[in-house]
């Protein structure tokens, strides 16, 4: 179901991101929610939320700081102690809590697919599956991998899944980063469901 189908809602995420992560952010969400409402589009699930989640799921990106400052919580993703091993994801959790606070989305499938789409995890809907793919492989991303992903994405969801995992899994590697251990369980789990 469309949550509550409010254009003013689409276009008060669009203005309040436009004005709080910079243009290039910016135009990478817009991208985003452009691949994200051909795959709900594909997949039979609601464009409107596909588009909801896609335009908000960074709109705390390079702001962590002042809404952590500002008693935004992220304690059931990550804890307080791992903050800082975890920082290049932690605007995921926080832009789940933009959601609910500045916003009042409630929706589930919304909010874990903001909070879930840079890590993933078991079990994932279908709104999360398109959020992290979609993030992953948005037209802006020239990467080769991220091709392959806009490839999958619209013949095999898990696949595109899978790929964006080990994508994101060898960044990490690359750039001497800390996995989370999400992700980690996320790939086992849809490579066991690609298998069965």
């Amino acid at each position: 179901m469309d949550y509550m189908m409010n254009e003013n809602l689409i276009e008060r995420a669009r203005k309040y991101i436009e004005n709080k992560i910079g243009r290039k952010r910016y135009e990478h969400s817009i991208r985003v929610s452009e691949l994200s409402k051909k795959l709900a589009e594909h997949y039979d699930y609601s464009i409107y939320n596909a588009e909801l989640a896609a335009i908000l799921h960074d709109s705390a990106k390079g702001r962590e700081d002042k809404l952590l400052l500002k008693g935004y919580d992220v304690s059931d993703i990550i804890l307080k102690e791992d903050i800082e091993i975890y920082r290049p994801i932690i605007h995921a959790p926080l832009a789940a809590e933009i959601a609910r606070k500045e916003f009042g989305i409630d929706d589930e499938d919304i909010i874990n697919s903001i909070v879930y789409h840079t890590t993933g995890r078991p079990h994932m809907g279908l709104l999360e599956k398109i959020i992290l793919v979609a993030d992953a492989a948005e037209p802006g991303r020239d990467y080769k991998a991220a091709m392959e992903i806009r490839e999958l994405a619209f013949k095999d969801l898990n696949l595109a899944v899978i790929k964006a995992l080990d994508t994101s899994l060898l960044h990490c590697i690359d750039n001497g980063r800390i996995i989370n251990p999400l992700t980690i369980l996320s790939r086992n789990y849809y490579i066991k469901e690609m298998s069965n």
